[in-house]
């Protein structure tokens, strides 16, 4: 899943976070993983008690990168190709949008 808008860009990128995983270990950026997704969680919980406010939606931005950074390391861990990534998340929108027809086709019947 890459990130960066060229191909040296975007080299440089995934070698820094296959770095980061040989230096630190596995185990140790899937912990980092869990706290990033923890720090995002927090953000969102923000957001719905007190609104959406630039300061929390900056936040979110932070925290997003740094999920999906975290994300893209457990891609590597895992060993997961981005086609794989693609055809999983194919599968689960198109359960999505079924979930939806059914929320919509039930709430058209009240």
């Amino acid at each position: 899943m890459s990130s960066p808008n060229n191909d040296a860009e975007n080299n440089d990128f995934e070698n820094v976070l296959k770095d980061a995983i040989d230096t630190f270990g596995e185990d140790l950026q899937m912990m980092v993983a869990i706290e990033e997704m923890a720090e995002l969680t927090k953000v969102l919980s923000k957001v719905a008690r007190y609104g959406m406010q630039e300061r929390l939606r900056d936040k979110a931005v932070e925290e997003i990168a740094d999920v999906t950074i975290m994300m893209i390391q457990l891609m590597m861990i895992f060993d997961i190709p981005d086609d794989i990534l693609c055809k999983e998340m194919s599968r689960k929108v198109k359960r999505l949008e079924e979930g939806i027809s059914r929320r919509k086709e039930k709430l058209s019947q009240t």
